[in-house]
């Protein structure tokens, strides 16, 4: 209840950068529904592509910012 995502690959990401004592940042960006009983994927709709040139854009502007 109040769940917006399910992801394994960022926890990875944060466990090693913790463990190297390095910078880490994740972007989600959501398409697939697991919200009914039946998975409801929807990872090539527009919704989800605009989403995805989003995060695109945030992760380079954070980037070249630093």
């Amino acid at each position: 209840e109040g769940v917006a995502t399910v992801e394994m690959e960022a926890a990875a990401l944060f466990a090693v950068a913790k463990y190297r004592n390095v910078d880490v940042g994740v972007v989600f960006a959501i398409s697939d529904s697991l919200a009914e009983l039946e998975w409801q994927p929807s990872f090539h709709s527009k919704k989800t592509e605009k989403s995805l040139k989003i995060c695109l854009k945030a992760a380079l502007d954070a980037l070249l910012d630093m």
